[in-house]
């Protein structure tokens, strides 16, 4: 007797794979995608911050055009009968360290070391021992000699002045 020979070819089909097995398989693909979107989001993110980090980082840093200082309102001059064309006097001893900006001067007895006059002073600002700070961009390099008045006794003090962008009150 011959045995009979064949060959069985094995193909397995999806119904041949037990229930708990597809399950389990389904569960491991939507867990393992799960985590890989997780991966790309955070390598969006952290590449995100990387680029946003280096772009910044190539800006200067911002360097106003002008200076700030602080003072002290200490007098004015009586030149015009507009008393708003007058100059006031302001000690630029607020802070310290303080640059020399403006000249010594001994006004009712007092010595002041960085005096300098504004013009533009604003009226909220006109009072004697008011501190105040300036944003400004000029001093005139020379004394400023004031003329052209028109009281019959007119208080002037040969003084270097200052150019105001800004003025505020010092609290």
């Amino acid at each position: 007797m011959q045995a009979k020979t064949h060959s069985t070819t094995s193909t397995m089909h999806i119904t041949d794979i037990p229930p708990n097995k597809i399950v389990n398989f389904i569960k491991f693909s939507k867990s393992n995608s799960f985590t890989m979107k997780q991966k790309l989001s955070k390598y969006i993110f952290i590449s995100t911050v990387m680029v946003s980090l280096f772009l910044s980082c190539k800006k200067r840093p911002f360097i106003p055009d002008y200076t700030s200082t602080g003072g002290f309102v200490i007098g004015r001059e009586t030149c015009k009968t507009n008393e708003t064309e007058d100059y006031w006097l302001v000690d630029l001893t607020f802070y310290p360290n303080t640059p020399q900006y403006g000249d010594t001067l001994i006004l009712s007895g007092i010595t002041y070391t960085n005096v300098v006059k504004v013009k533009t002073l604003d009226q909220r600002l006109k009072q004697i021992g008011m501190t105040v700070s300036f944003d400004f961009k000029t001093v005139t390099p020379n004394k400023v000699i004031t003329s052209g008045c028109n009281v019959a006794t007119p208080v002037t003090y040969d003084l270097k002045e200052l150019f105001i962008i800004n003025q505020f009150e010092i609290r």
